[in-house]
Formats: C-alpha cells, structure tokens, sequence
C-alpha cells in the first residue's frame, strides 16, 4: 500500500524524473516501488539505514542470522530508553541542549 500511496502521490504532483529517498522502512517501500512500476521514470533512488530484503524467504535461507536479529528484539524491547538513546546519538551528531534527546 506504501508503495501505491508513493505512486499516486507522484503522479498527482506530475513530478517527473524524481529522486526518491527511502530511509529504514522506506527502503523496502520503494524496493516494492520498483518492482511494481519500474525505475525507467525515475532519476534516482537512495536507500538510507537498510538493506533490501528478500522478506520472508530471506529468514529461511539465513535461519542463524535471522535467528540472532529476533533474539536483539528482547534486548531492545527490555533496554527502551538506551535503545533509543543509543540510537539517536548515532543518527542525531550534532551536540544538543540538555533534554532534546529525551
């Protein structure tokens, strides 16, 4: 649905050539762009913090790597607030005021 939301969106703006940036999420969104419509309209794509995934199949063919990314999610879930607080500090290098953070 990301995808068709994206494709309309495009269309009803009548961008034409566009470079579409995906970041995280976005990534798979426009992997499925692609595979949907075509790149031949595009003038580019950029694919930010994440590999294309073959999905669900990917988990079979790499049952140990899948394996230990499922075992972070129970880290990650139990460890929130330093979850994000690592995680902003690594996105975000610009110094910040005290509580911008949080």
């Amino acid at each position: 649905m990301r995808a068709q939301d994206l494709h309309n969106l495009v269309e009803r703006l009548d961008a034409r050539h566009p470079v579409l940036i995906g970041w995280s999420q976005g990534v798979q969104d426009l992997a499925v762009y692609v595979v949907r419509y075509g790149a031949h309209d595009l003038a580019g794509l950029v694919l930010m913090d994440a590999a294309v995934s073959d999905g669900a199949d990917g988990i079979r063919a790499r049952s140990e790597a899948a394996a230990a990314q499922f075992k972070m999610f129970s880290i990650y879930q139990a460890h929130q607030p330093e979850y994000l607080r690592g995680m902003m500090g690594t996105i975000i290098t610009k110094p910040q005021s005290p509580g911008v953070i949080d």
